[in-house]
C-alpha cells in the first residue's frame, strides 16, 4: 500500500482529519493499514488518549481484514446473530465505527480508522480521510462541518444488556444500566471481582461505542445491593482513571435484580475535565470533591466532616449545617455560585430533623422564585449528604405544574443555563391533587406530569437526555418501564434511563421520575 498511496496524500488525509477534530472541538486519532492489514500510518491529536490510537489502529486492521467498513461488518453481523467471537479470538477485530475499507477498483488498497468523535462524525470523517487517500473528491452528502443532532441516535447497545442506555443532547449525554457483563458473551460475570471489573471496562468499551471520551465524564455513580463490596470499587476505578484527574463519584446501596452486584450510571459534557476540591475537606477514597467540565459542574458526596479538623464531628443539625457549608464551599471552588446551582439531591439519615433542614435550605437559597431542584432521599446508612449539579453562568427560573406543588419550599422543576432539571415528579392528578390508585394509573400520570412541566418550560420532549425513575418496590419495574416505552418507544432516540428503588417512604406515591434535559 505504501506504493499505491503517496505520502503527501496520506498527510494530507491526516491533515483533514485533525482539521475536523478542530472543528469540533474533539482530540481524535486516525490510523491506516495496508492490503495486509499492517500498520502504515498511526498519529493522534496531542491530548488524544492513547486508547482512541489503539482503538483508531483496529478498526483500520478490521476494514482491511473484512474488506469493509466497519459499521457495514457490524451490521451484517447483528442480522446473522454473530458476534466478534465468531471470528476466532483476535483482539485486533472491533465493531466499532469508523473503519472503512479503501478499495481502488475493485482491488484492495488496505483500511483506514478514525476515532474520538461521535459515532456519526467518526463515520462521516473516515469517509472524508478516504475520499482523499483514494484521490477522489468526498462523496456526496458528506459533510465536513461539525454538527451535534438533537436528539443524536445511541449506537446499539444491546451485547451490554437490556439495562443499558445512552443519550446525548447538546454539550451533555448519560450512559446508564452498565453492569458487569461480558459483551463478547452476553453473560454476568460468575464473580463479584468479575463483575465490578467488567463494568468499568464497558464504560470504557461504551465511550468509544458512543463518541464521548473517559476524560468527558463528569461524575460515576456506583449502585451496589451492599457496602460489603465497596472494596471492589477502586480496582476498576483506577484502571479507567489511572491518574489524578478523576471525574465525580458517588456509591449507592439500593436492591438490584438478582445475582448482580454492581451497576454504574454515567453522566458528562463535552469539554475537558478539572477535579475540584474543598479546601481541609477529602474523600478516603482515590476521588475528587467533584469535577468540572466545560461548564459543568458534578459533586461526588459532599459529606459534613469540618475542615481541617479531623478530631471533631458535627452532630445532629451541626452536621447540616456544615453539610451546606461545605456545598457552599465547593461550589466557589468550582468557579461558580449559588446561583448557578442547578439541582441537589440530599440523602438523610436524621429524618426527624426534616424541619430543621428544609429552614438551613431556605437560608442558603435564600430567593423563593430562584431555587435549583431537589430530591431528597431517606437514607439511613448517613447522617447528611448532598450532591449537586451546576451550570457555570447560567440564570436560573423555577417551574411549577399548575394544581400540584412540593409541600417543602422546592420547585416542581428549573432551567439553568439552558439545562432543564426536576425534583421529583409524581403521579398526583393535577385536577384533583390525589394520586390515581395503581402503579399502571401512577406510571402514566407521572410521565404526564412530566410533559406539563416541560411544556411550562416550552421545552421540546426530544431535549430530555436522562430521566431517573423511582419506584416504591422492585415488583412495580415491569409496569413502569412499561408506560415508559409507550412514551418512548424507540430506544435509539429515548432518554437514558436509569430504575432505582429508593427516595419513596411515602406510602401512596409509588413511583416518581427526575429529570434533565437541555433548553437550547
Amino acid at each position: 500500500m505504501i506504493n499505491r498511496i503517496p505520502n503527501e496524500r496520506i498527510y494530507e488525509a491526516a491533515r483533514r482529519v485533525f482539521e475536523e477534530a478542530a472543528k469540533d472541538g474533539r482530540e481524535m486519532a486516525f490510523a491506516i493499514t495496508d492490503e495486509a492489514a499492517g500498520l502504515v500510518f498511526g498519529a493522534r491529536t496531542e491530548k488524544c488518549a492513547a486508547r482512541v490510537l489503539t482503538h483508531a489502529i483496529r478498526k483500520a486492521y478490521t476494514s482491511a481484514t473484512m474488506r469493509r467498513d466497519t459499521i457495514v461488518f457490524r451490521d451484517e453481523d447483528k442480522k446473522a446473530e454473530k458476534t466478534l467471537a465468531d471470528w476466532g479470538l483476535d483482539p485486533q477485530m472491533t465493531h466499532l465505527v469508523g473503519g472503512t475499507v479503501l478499495m481502488k477498483d475493485g482491488e484492495l488498497w488496505g483500511g483506514l480508522g478514525v476515532g474520538g468523535n461521535s459515532t456519526e462524525r467518526d463515520d462521516e470523517i473516515s469517509r472524508i480521510a478516504r475520499a482523499v487517500l483514494l484521490g477522489e473528491a468526498p462523496a456526496a452528502g458528506v459533510s465536513t462541518k461539525s454538527s451535534t443532532p438533537a436528539p443524536a441516535r445511541a449506537a446499539d447497545l444491546s451485547s451490554f444488556g437490556e439495562r443499558v442506555t445512552y443519550a446525548a443532547r447538546a454539550d451533555q449525554f448519560a450512559l446508564t444500566g452498565v453492569r458487569g457483563i461480558d459483551p463478547a458473551t452476553g453473560r454476568l460475570g460468575e464473580t463479584p471481582e468479575e463483575q465490578f471489573a467488567l463494568a468499568f471496562a464497558n464504560v470504557a468499551r461504551l465511550a468509544e461505542l458512543n463518541g464521548f471520551s473517559e476524560d468527558e465524564i463528569g461524575r460515576i455513580t456506583v449502585f451496589t445491593p451492599s457496602p460489603d463490596y465497596r472494596p471492589l470499587i477502586n480496582p476498576g476505578w483506577l484502571g479507567l482513571f489511572p491518574d489524578d484527574n478523576r471525574p465525580a463519584r458517588k456509591t449507592t446501596h439500593l436492591p438490584l435484580d438478582k445475582d448482580v452486584v454492581v451497576e454504574l450510571e454515567v453522566v458528562g459534557a463535552r469539554g475537558s475535565r478539572t477535579p475540584v476540591e474543598i479546601d481541609g475537606v477529602r474523600h478516603r477514597d482515590p476521588l475528587p470533591m467533584g469535577a468540572r467540565v466545560g461548564r459543568h459542574l458534578f459533586s461526588s458526596v459532599i459529606v459534613t466532616d469540618i475542615p481541617n479538623d479531623k478530631s471533631r464531628k458535627a452532630e445532629r443539625v451541626g452536621a447540616i449545617e456544615q453539610g451546606f457549608a461545605n456545598l457552599v464551599s465547593f461550589v466557589e471552588a468550582g468557579g461558580a455560585t449559588l446561583d448557578d446551582v442547578a439541582n441537589v439531591w440530599v440523602y438523610m439519615g436524621m429524618w426527624d430533623l426534616h424541619p430543621e433542614y428544609v429552614d438551613i435550605w431556605c437560608e442558603i437559597f435564600k430567593d423563593e422564585h430562584s431555587r435549583p431542584s431537589r430530591k431528597t432521599f431517606y437514607y439511613p446508612r448517613t447522617d447528611f449528604q448532598l450532591q449537586l449539579e451546576a451550570v457555570v453562568g447560567g440564570s436560573r427560573q423555577n417551574l411549577e405544574i399548575p394544581g400540584i406543588g412540593h409541600h417543602d419550599p422546592i420547585p416542581m422543576g428549573a432551567v439553568t443555563g439552558g439545562v432543564f432539571t426536576t425534583s421529583g415528579v409524581d403521579g398526583r392528578d393535577p385536577a384533583t391533587g390525589k394520586e390515581p390508585r395503581g402503579v399502571v394509573a401512577q406510571s402514566k400520570m407521572v410521565l404526564e406530569n412530566l410533559q406539563r412541566l416541560m411544556d411550562e418550560a416550552h421545552f421540546p420532549r426530544e431535549g430530555l437526555f436522562h430521566v431517573t425513575g423511582l419506584i416504591g418496590e422492585q415488583s412495580y419495574a415491569k409496569e413502569f418501564t412499561s408506560a415508559w416505552r409507550e412514551v418512548f418507544p424507540d430506544p435509539a432516540s429515548a432518554p437514558a434511563f436509569q430504575l432505582m428503588e429508593l427516595g419513596l417512604p411515602a406510602r401512596d406515591l409509588l413511583v416518581q421520575v427526575i429529570a434533565r434535559g437541555v433548553t437550547s
